[in-house]
């Protein structure tokens, strides 16, 4: 066997001594290299485990297509937006961990594959080394009988325990030469052999270190202690979720400790926590199922409900108003729902005109004295009534008679009955017709109109609710979104007081009605009291009008100011927070000396703040938002009221020029007056469009493009920009000339009014009155029409106080970033601070691993480079996506906005 060894090692190479040095060198590098990317895959796999976990938490694109079909009417404008972006994140993230998993095994293969070339020639050097300074065994020089004792003959097996050779020896070739090993000359003094051994074999390649296999125990323990408290915070929610499942759900693994609190065996339970977060993801899903469930339920019931009352009342208004249209049909989604609210606050102004026409008739009665008359309009009103009244009451006989054959299918179908198809809430199908029961029948439906509304926020609030408790499982997060939540609905409450001060107006309005009954009970009395009467009670709902109105408005104002302050509050606890990220960057630098091992969990810690700064940065916009689109609602609920004054106002005006319709000559010159000052409304209408749109853009202008001196320095550096400018330029050139053109209209036909108002006659004494109410009228609306331009103001002077607060932010987010570098820089200088031969160990060996500390700090910087590009990559491009909905929320205010009020046409008029 030697000989067979001795001869096959004859042709390999015999290397140099700095050859060998390289070659060791090498190896020891390759070595290093390959524990280091062998760590790295560990953690990478962990992380690629942790978001498969996190992305079981979002529903597959099928489910998720299906609740995108209701994300507009769920969640609003935004809400659908938001929760794909999540998705996308989650699954670019698993992509992403997945890439780096395979490039770390594809790394950690070639590096292996590099490691057996100068290992495989290490060891053929030095078996021609040992091949080149064998002799042979050495016989001793005696007799024959002497030298084979036991009479063992030569060449046998047994006769290789008959030579000896001692190892430190070699034979002597010729008396003169030395006794000198010649091994020696390629055994250099080099502490890399404590590593390859004696020849530079490599002893132990695959059995890692002590240190290596604690720091390995180390993030088993940490991991094992993540998972277990991210077990616990899954638990809360769901807990919160469901409270029943308090009882029954099962508690979280917990690992056995010491004394100490440290676990005895690192990775017993880190099965059962992944078990165990599995089985919450499910438990999760099943309750945002059943959640779902219900509120689809509701939403059906809902439209139901809203639908029969949108018959009862067409069916009402149908004699006088044949051109209403059918209600919309039932489709059991969140849409059908919202355009059963809208037909019937359509429809319930309609009810409202009704009313005022009463009203309008209680207030002017007719001047003459023939009682006939009077009392064949009050028989003529009588059977319209009483007409109405027959419609309701055979509309709700259809209706429980529906409502029956429903009870019928759920009890054959063995479904729960549902509580609205009881239908007792309808009164008695034979009641007679009074007034009383009339006006109250007409209560009953609005009053159930404002139930639906109520109730449908409240489900909105709630599936809000459900959907954020889904997406966020930590406890710190439940805090928080609990807070925001009490602060919301504090807003939403101030915000319902003021739309039931508005109710109080339809209120006042259908007190009409009971006025309409006072009149038929004293139509025995004299006409000249009963008219004083009337319009004395005429002049007190006025009164009560303007009161209400003038409420109404103060509370809005409050309730925008409270909004405000709210808002306020809350950047001011987003800077809190960024504040208590930037003292816990600073206790991380303090303690990176005593944590130099741990760098990694670091950095998931710093990369777990920073997603939650970008969802408190979500959470806010998405609050602002809400904010202005609330702001919208309140406009165009206030123009509602002004349009409902105007019409108020333009009735009087109706009431004012009816005194003079029995001359001829001056009927035809007021019809020409009519159809001129139409003309100046519309032409004033559009002046007032054309006004809205120029502030609109330029306050668009400066809140999308900043300064003069910011929008110069974009311009330069971006001529899109600039081409964009051009085009809003000339559009607002265009306008000007529009407006001036209307304008030049306008007192073309404001001259020809006053030619026509000076033909006309002078007024009667007993309209001087009613000039004088309009003049009130007039003074009233024009201080109306200022206070909304004030709140026009105010909501520009919030917007830019909300682009300062993004300037902020920005601003924080880039000390962030200072800071992260120079945690960066403060890890790679304290990895370098151990010095070299401080364990005993040569000064070679310093340099050594002086040499591996580069490489170290090398490729750490590199990763950190790396690590840095991503996130401003993210960073643009979330600022790009920021913009993009910005941009889409103004257009919607602007296709959405009520421009100005036609408070304004009929003052001008």
């Amino acid at each position: 066997m030697v000989e067979t060894a001795l001869w096959d090692a004859k042709e390999y190479e015999i290397l140099s001594s700095e050859e060998v040095d390289q070659l060791k060198k090498q190896c020891q590098s390759l070595n290093q290299r390959i524990q280091t990317a062998r760590q790295n895959l560990i953690v990478q796999s962990k992380y690629r485990d942790a978001t498969r976990s996190v992305s079981k938490l979002y529903p597959d694109k099928k489910k998720g297509a299906d609740l995108n079909d209701n994300s507009k009417s769920k969640r609003g404008l935004f809400g659908g937006r938001r929760n794909s972006d999540q998705i996308r994140e989650a699954d670019l993230e698993r992509a992403t961990c997945e890439k780096k998993c395979e490039d770390l095994a594809i790394e950690l293969w070639s590096l292996e594959r590099r490691l057996m070339e100068p290992e495989n020639r290490l060891l053929k050097h030095t078996a021609g080394i040992l091949q080149m300074t064998h002799r042979g065994p050495k016989r001793d020089q005696k007799s024959p009988a002497e030298a084979q004792p036991n009479g063992i003959p030569p060449g046998s097996p047994e006769s290789m325990y008959t030579y000896h050779n001692d190892r430190n020896s070699i034979d002597e070739i010729d008396d003169e030469e030395p006794n000198f090993d010649e091994r020696s000359f390629y055994r250099p003094v080099d502490p890399l052999d404590i590593s390859f051994g004696a020849f530079g074999m490599h002893q132990e390649l695959e059995t890692p270190s002590t240190e290596v296999s604690k720091e390995h125990l180390q993030l088993i323990s940490s991991t094992e202690q993540k998972l277990e408290d991210l077990n616990s915070a899954l638990r809360e929610v769901i807990i919160k979720a469901n409270p029943e499942r308090d009882a029954s759900y099962s508690p979280v693994p917990l690992a056995r400790t010491n004394a100490q609190g440290r676990p005895t065996v690192p990775g017993e339970t880190l099965q059962s926590h992944l078990d165990y977060l599995e089985q919450g993801i499910a438990t999760l899903d099943q309750e945002h199922s059943a959640a779902k469930r219900q509120a689809d339920e509701l939403n059906a019931s809902m439209e139901d409900t809203l639908e029969e009352l949108n018959r009862e009342v067409m069916g009402l208004l149908s004699p006088t108003h044949p051109e209403l249209q059918e209600p919309p049909a039932l489709t059991g989604q969140q849409t059908g729902l919202r355009d059963q609210l809208y037909y019937f606050q359509d429809i319930i102004a309609s009810v409202e005109e009704e009313l005022s026409k009463a009203a309008e008739i209680i207030a002017n009665p007719p001047v003459s004295s023939e009682k006939s008359e009077q009392k064949e309009q009050n028989d003529q009103m009588e059977t319209v009534l009483t007409g109405l009244w027959e419609i309701i009451q055979s509309g709700e006989e259809e209706i429980r008679k529906q409502k029956q054959e429903r009870r019928q299918q759920r009890a054959a179908s063995g479904r729960v009955v549902d509580e609205s198809d009881t239908g007792s809430e309808m009164g008695d199908p034979n009641e007679p017709f009074t007034l009383q029961a009339f006006s109250a029948k007409v209560q009953f439906l609005y009053s159930s109109a404002t139930q639906l509304k109520e109730h449908k926020k409240v489900l909105q609030r709630q599936i809000k609710q459900q959907r954020e408790l889904n997406n966020k499982s930590e406890s710190t997060k439940d805090a928080e979104l609990l807070a925001r939540q009490e602060e919301l609905e504090q807003t939403r409450d101030l915000l319902e007081k003021t739309e039931r001060s508005a109710n109080d107006l339809q209120e006042q309005l259908s007190t009409v009605m009971g006025q309409l009954a006072k009149a038929r009970q004293a139509e025995k009395m004299d006409s000249e009291s009963r008219a004083n009467t009337e319009s004395t009670a005429m002049r007190e709902i006025q009164e009560r009008l303007t009161n209400s109105r003038r409420m109404h408005e103060e509370e809005l104002t409050n309730a925008n100011r409270e909004a405000a302050e709210r808002i306020a509050s809350l950047s001011d606890a987003n800077r809190k927070v960024e504040e208590q990220l930037v003292a816990t960057t600073r206790d991380s630098q303090e303690r990176i000396a005593n944590l130099a091992t741990n760098n990694r969990n670091l950095e998931n810690q710093l990369e777990a703040a920073n997603k939650k700064i970008s969802e408190l940065e979500a959470e806010l916009q998405d609050m602002k938002d809400g904010h202005g689109i609330n702001n919208a609602e309140y406009t165009g609920k206030m123009t509602d009221h002004e349009a409902r004054i105007a019409e108020l106002s333009t009735a009087l005006a109706a009431a004012a020029t009816t005194r003079v319709a029995y001359e001829a000559s001056i009927r035809e010159k007021d019809k020409l007056l009519l159809s001129k000052e139409k003309e100046v409304e519309e032409i004033s209408m559009k002046i007032a469009e054309l006004q809205t749109e120029v502030v609109i853009a330029r306050a668009e202008l400066d809140g999308a493009y900043g300064s003069r001196a910011q929008r110069a320095a974009e311009v330069a550096s971006n001529p899109l920009i600039q081409r964009e400018i051009d085009a809003l330029t000339n559009k607002n050139v265009a306008l000007q000339e529009q407006i001036d053109a209307l304008h030049s209209k306008n007192f073309t036909l404001q001259g020809e009014i006053a030619t026509l108002q000076a033909v006309r006659q002078g007024p009667s004494p007993a309209s001087a009155e009613q000039e004088a109410k309009l003049k009130e009228l007039k003074r009233e609306l024009e201080e109306t029409i200022e206070e909304y331009e004030l709140m026009t103001k105010a909501s520009i002077e919030w917007e830019r106080e909300r682009e300062k607060l993004e300037g902020e932010i920005d601003k924080l987010r880039d000390e962030r970033e200072g800071l992260e570098t120079q945690l960066s820089d403060e890890k790679v200088r304290w990895m370098g601070l151990k010095s070299p031969g401080g364990d005993g160990m040569p000064a070679s060996a310093g340099v050594s691993q002086n040499t591996s500390t580069t490489v170290l700090k090398n490729e750490f910087k590199k990763m950190m480079r790396d690590t840095r590009a991503e996130n401003a990559r993210a960073l643009r491009a979330e600022q790009a996506e920021r913009r993009r909905v910005e941009e889409e929320l103004r257009t919607l205010k602007r296709q959405q906005g009520p421009g100005k009020s036609r408070l304004s046409q009929s003052v001008g008029s």
